[in-house]
């Protein structure tokens, strides 16, 4: 089985096969960064969240052991996996199409931006969308 996981998808069971996880990141929400996905200021989640983390941590550190060889996404993955899972991992970039960075930008635009991206606090989506009025664009 080959799991692709940033998350939970390398606690999925298997019946008697190897278990080879691509890992994008371990759970940073309930490692090291749980008050920035949960912010005290904006979540009843965050008054539970020495209990819960406690658990997932558990949990997390539990299912790792199910995992016959982790391949990292980077070095820092690698790195974390050996901090919270005591598992070594191969690095392996993700692959990146480099011809769509050659293609000029196009001086015509549209009056638009778009944002793609998980609506949690540390990411600052706010700070982007002030940017982007600053800039001109017209939110």
């Amino acid at each position: 089985m080959i799991s692709s996981s940033h998350c939970v998808a390398k606690g999925s069971t298997r019946a008697r096969s190897p278990h080879i996880c691509y890992c994008a990141h371990t759970d940073r929400y309930i490692w090291d960064r749980f008050d920035d996905y949960f912010p005290p200021e904006r979540s009843r989640a965050a008054s539970r969240g020495g209990v819960a983390a406690g658990f997932l941590r558990q949990w997390d550190v539990e299912t790792s052991a199910g995992v016959d060889r982790f391949v990292a996404n980077s070095a820092f993955v690698r790195d974390r996996i050996r901090r919270y899972y005591g598992a070594d991992a191969s690095v392996v970039h993700p692959f990146v199409d480099e011809s769509f960075f050659s293609e000029p930008l196009r001086e015509d635009r549209e009056g638009y931006h778009v944002i793609v991206s998980a609506l949690v606090p540390y990411k600052k989506i706010e700070l982007a969308i002030d940017a982007a009025a600053i800039a001109g664009g017209g939110w």
